[in-house]
């Protein structure tokens, strides 16, 4: 085995011409503003890293200079760059990171916006291609908190009802995988996007703090007669122990059924189209989960030793902003942020690349697609919340100020709109579907294109998530489907899978890019969940006498790929004390 402990080493070459090329700031890791002129700092965020050692070249049109070689560290590290040499100052870093894995080196290319001096870029794992998170423990997760985040925006009531007609089939998926043994005490509860439009009433749907993040135990839109969950605003389901029944114990109202936690679940779930239309969907969750204990709603709903499943059901991109920030409260009249609609979360929440240059989209027609869409920043002028906000919240550790002791215990899931094509065209004020104007005028406004719209109905759509995706795409185990899709079945089934597979120990929950694609360890953590050391565990096939790790068949485990398989350590003796394993697998891009 190869042991990795706290002085695992990170090796960064800068390439560039400058005579003192980095230089690591503060002692107390902040930002000496004073003597960053013409510097950038490139921030290592090693709890959400991977265990191997990386190798990152910084390069543009510099020259070679030195290289240097920091160690892993509890706590983020931060070192200083130059970006002026004497051809100029570049606008650009680009960032080759090379990852060790068990197949060999992994090379991938990451690119920043320089922005202004003294400003930190910060490099997560998420930033490296997307790994599936086993876990191959004695006793894996068997809680699980369980969130809906429901737009409750005026678009979203066919959406609703289609995630309510398609909730038993999670349900079912989940109650089956129980009868062969993995079950679980499930918490589940809907929250909605509407956090209101910052400090003014904007209109009667949009009042300042809007609903709050606090989980909704009757959804404003649920019909007459709706029954909400028995002493408590979310619904508690555990099939870890039954009730007279035989059924597993909960706050259900009426016969305590499988079909009753359908019915609860379709009642809080109908949160109704009354909602801000300026959507907060990150920042609704992170207060939901943030400030649980102050939100009467959402008290004893989150659990230290649960697996944190959040699903995103919203049909626009986030656009989550400071309580007190003017951007939606400005008239339509405004020259800063034009027409009072919610092109303002795009026109400062997404930027592009342009030839080299990072803008803020355009406050009118892109003429096609933008390349390289992505969240923007406020450096650049941006009026939302950076997106790292979130990322950071939900890859870092709970002594880091993240969600969970363990990272790798959060999935999150997205029905929303894909990011493929992002453009703005000029659309008639209030069509639906979009009528195509010229010129720009009181009527004909900048509007976010569609990227997706429902196969036989031209009213539903969805605007491209960039922010949203971005921040669901920085954790480990993820799902993204599309909001569009004429049936929400698949999208549910494969995240009843998802969170089956993460119950029951070691489930393979996709389709693995090769049979040895998995870099296996015994991690070491401290109470805080900051990790303190790793032991890489080898491939069965490559071991002789020491412990390794293999795929084993499992009927207990769902069917992936026409397989059911689970990660399994053998062991020449026992588990090292205070240890638990974590695998990371290179997932392949679909099943046959």
């Amino acid at each position: 085995m190869t042991t990795y402990s706290s002085s695992l080493l990170f090796s960064l070459l800068v390439l560039t011409g400058c005579p003192d090329p980095l230089k690591v700031p503060t002692d107390d890791g902040g930002v000496d503003t004073a003597n960053c002129q013409d510097r950038i700092f490139l921030e290592l965020d090693w709890a959400s890293l991977p265990p191997s050692a990386l190798t990152v070249t910084s390069f543009g049109s510099h020259t070679p200079s030195s290289a240097a070689t920091y160690p892993r560290a509890t706590d983020p590290t931060r070192i200083e760059v130059p970006i002026t040499d004497g051809s100029g100052r570049t606008d650009v870093l680009t960032v080759q990171v090379v990852e060790a894995t068990s197949g060999g080196p992994s090379s991938h290319t990451l690119t920043f916006p320089v922005g202004d001096d003294c400003s930190v870029h910060t490099i997560h794992g998420s930033d490296l291609p997307a790994k599936t998170v086993l876990t191959p423990k004695t006793a894996a997760k068997a809680k699980v908190d369980l969130v809906f985040m429901v737009d409750d925006s005026l678009s979203m009531k066919p959406k609703q009802d289609e995630l309510r007609a398609r909730f038993p089939e999670l349900v079912q998926v989940l109650d089956s995988l129980s009868q062969q043994g993995s079950s679980a005490d499930y918490h589940i509860g809907v929250i909605t996007s509407d956090l209101g439009s910052g400090p003014t009433v904007v209109s009667i749907s949009c009042q300042p703090g809007g609903k709050g993040g606090r989980f909704q135990a009757i959804g404003a839109g649920a019909p007459v007669g709706c029954m909400a969950p028995v002493g408590a605003a979310f619904i508690q389901y555990n099939q870890l122990v039954k009730d007279t029944k035989g059924l597993p114990t909960s706050n259900l109202p009426g016969d305590k059924t499988t079909s009753d936690l359908s019915t609860t679940f379709g009642c809080m779930s109908q949160v109704g189209s009354g909602g801000c239309g300026f959507e907060h969907q990150l920042e609704s969750t992170y207060t939901a989960i943030h400030d649980a204990e102050l939100l009467t709603e959402n008290q004893g709903f989150f659990r230290d030793d649960a697996l944190l499943v959040v699903i995103f059901v919203t049909d626009e991109d986030d656009c989550s902003a400071d309580p007190n920030s003017d951007l939606f409260s400005a008239p339509d009249s405004s020259v800063t942020y034009g027409n009072q609609n919610s092109y303002r979360c795009t026109r400062f929440g997404v930027m592009y690349n342009d030839g080299g240059t990072l803008k803020l989209m355009p406050a009118g027609d892109s003429g096609g697609p933008v390349n390289q869409p992505q969240p923007a920043t406020t450096s650049l002028g941006a009026k939302l919340f950076e997106v790292d906000r979130y990322i950071q919240f939900f890859t870092r550790n709970k002594a880091q100020g993240g969600a969970k002791i363990d990272p790798t215990d959060v999935m999150l899931v997205a029905l929303d709109a894909p990011t493929t094509s992002v453009e703005t065209i000029l659309a008639t004020k209030g069509s639906t579907p979009y009528t195509i104007c010229t010129p720009a005028s009181a009527t004909c406004l900048p509007s976010l294109q569609h990227s997706c719209i429902h196969p036989t109905i031209s009213t539903w759509s969805g605007d491209p998530a960039v922010r949203l995706n971005a921040v669901v795409s920085s954790v480990s185990d993820h799902l993204i489907s599309s909001i569009c899709d004429s049936s929400y079945q698949t999208a549910l089934h494969n995240a009843a899978v998802h969170i089956a597979t993460r119950i029951t120990p070691g489930c393979v929950s996709v389709g693995l890019a090769t049979p040895s694609g998995c870099d296996v360890a015994d991690v070491t953590a401290d109470s805080s969940g900051a990790i303190t050391s790793f032991v890489t565990i080898p491939a069965c096939a490559s071991a002789t006498s020491q412990d390794c790790w293999e795929l084993v068949a499992a009927d207990a485990c769902a069917d992936v790929c026409g397989q059911r398989q689970r990660l399994s350590v053998r062991r020449t003796g026992s588990a090292p004390s205070g240890t638990f394993v974590r695998a990371l697998c290179d997932p392949k891009p679909a099943c046959p």
